[in-house]
């Protein structure tokens, strides 16, 4: 019977060895989107965008972006990293002016959950939204780009905003 025992003992941990020794990759953390922090900036003379991270405090970073063509602030948009038990997620919410927020959201912050993080990149998904779907932050020569993309049955085209670092601002 030990016999039995043994032999069903090193066949089962060889069949489950890699599974078993295998250890999943860890959570996201906040440090993982340092790459976000700092003021950055888009200007094509008639219209220009905003958008600053904070460095990471406690379970959260905190953003904002905003959009102002022709010399009028025409949106606001105040976005929030925070990590939970599950991982990172984006929350952002759209303003006129006047702080107006867009109907659209009206029961609530859009939410998506970091999917994919690597040096200069995060993507963030909400597989049950057609827009924006997945927002795909990459940091490459010194611009961030945010690309904003659709569902794939969606016919909305994806939006895609390239900043530069903002020359007064350091980041720290």
């Amino acid at each position: 019977m030990s016999m039995l025992l043994t032999i069903f003992a090193v066949t089962g941990s060889v069949l489950a060895g890699p599974a078993r020794w295998a250890a999943a990759p860890p959570p996201p953390e906040l440090g993982d989107l340092a790459f976000l922090v700092g003021a950055w900036v888009s200007d094509d003379g008639a219209t220009s965008m905003r958008e600053v991270w904070d460095p990471a405090r406690g379970d959260a970073m905190v953003g904002h972006f905003s959009i102002v063509s022709e010399e009028h602030a025409t949106l606001y948009e105040l976005m929030t990293l925070e990590r939970d038990g599950r991982g990172v997620t984006l929350r952002l919410r759209h303003f006129g002016p006047g702080l107006s927020p867009w109907a659209s959201e009206a029961d609530g912050a859009l939410a998506l959950s970091l999917v994919e993080v690597g040096e200069g990149l995060a993507v963030f998904e909400d597989p049950a939204r057609e827009f924006p779907r997945r927002i795909v932050y990459t940091l490459r020569d010194g611009a961030l780009s945010a690309e904003l993309m659709a569902a794939p049955e969606s016919e909305r085209e994806a939006i895609v905003l390239t900043f530069s670092r903002d020359v007064g601002d350091t980041g720290d």
